[in-house]
């Protein structure tokens, strides 16, 4: 059975939604901040497609999977160390957890969570996140783009 709102709670739920109403609506006013949130979804989207392309071929070449399509394909840090060595990258794995783990800690959340987090249901606690963190995450990100666009490139070695 589902327990029912007294008034007062009904009336404490609606003024917390309100509260997070008005907050959104300056952040999305914002738009220097509405830039840094969308580069920091496009450039977590490209870390995305770059470790399932590789997660693909893996579950294709060593489980006989036949081809799903990349959008059905999860992010699980079970398997990120695995394909990425099985395309021969050997990155480590502090990095790895940063990017794609899945640590909910504030002020310690991966790239990956706080893409979720203002994606699927934005609030200001993520923005606060990408605001005190971004640089961080930034790097992360651009170091694993960085590591994959010049893995073989004969003038990085």
């Amino acid at each position: 059975m589902s327990k029912s709102l007294t008034s007062e709670e009904k009336l404490q739920l609606r003024n917390k939604a309100k509260q997070e109403c008005l907050c959104l609506e300056k952040v999305y006013a914002d738009k220097a901040t509405m830039e840094v949130v969308e580069k920091f979804k496009n450039t977590f989207s490209i870390c995305e497609a770059i470790y399932k392309t590789v997660l693909l071929e893996q579950q294709k070449t060593l489980h006989g999977v036949k081809a799903k399509r990349m959008e059905q394909l999860k992010i699980t840090m079970s398997q990120v160390p695995s394909a990425l060595r099985f395309a021969g990258y050997t990155f480590d794995n502090a990095l790895l957890q940063r990017l794609f783990g899945s640590q909910e800690k504030r002020g310690q959340k991966s790239a990956k969570k706080v893409r979720d987090e203002m994606t699927h249901h934005i609030n200001t606690a993520a923005i606060n996140e990408l605001t005190m963190r971004g640089q961080e995450l930034f790097a992360d990100m651009e170091t694993f783009i960085n590591t994959v666009r010049s893995f073989d490139n004969p003038q990085q070695a």
